[in-house]
């Protein structure tokens, strides 16, 4: 069988490093960096380097813990297929009824309230639809 170079340790060490550098950068550039113009806080950056490197390391040590567990068979790839699919429908139907609401002035929705509600429709109906299949069992 042919080894993957993204196994889990790999996985885990890349995580690892990430986040190490991550805190790194948070640590040393406190103050506002310039970059191609802009001033860009080093916070912010070192904090989005830190969850990318958190998440690699949970990934990296759940495919150590669980490497027999993960194996996908055809019927969980076409329920995750299906459970996308729905999933991004509903996530337009959200964001044009959020388009509206903040038109007609019903509600003032700013830029993080609506990335904040389109995360948790899109994974809230992503998780609701892969679970309603799973327990429905055979899709079309």
């Amino acid at each position: 069988m042919e080894k993957k170079f993204w196994n889990g340790k790999s996985l885990f060490l890349v995580g690892g490093f990430l986040t190490f550098i991550g805190i790194g950068f948070q640590i040393i550039f406190y103050e506002p960096i310039q970059f191609n113009g802009s001033l860009i806080s080093a916070t912010i950056f070192g904090t989005t380097i830190s969850t990318i490197g958190i998440v690699l390391l949970i990934r990296g040590h759940l495919m150590e813990k669980n490497s027999e567990k993960l194996k996908k068979d055809e019927r969980s790839r076409k329920i995750g297929a299906w459970a996308a699919s729905y999933s991004w429908m509903i996530t337009v139907f959200a964001l044009v009824i959020i388009f509206w609401i903040n038109k007609l002035n019903i509600i003032q929705l700013g830029t993080d309230a609506v990335i904040g509600i389109t995360y948790i429709v899109m994974v809230g109906s992503l998780i609701a639809y892969k679970y309603y299949f799973d327990k429905k069992g055979d899709i079309e």
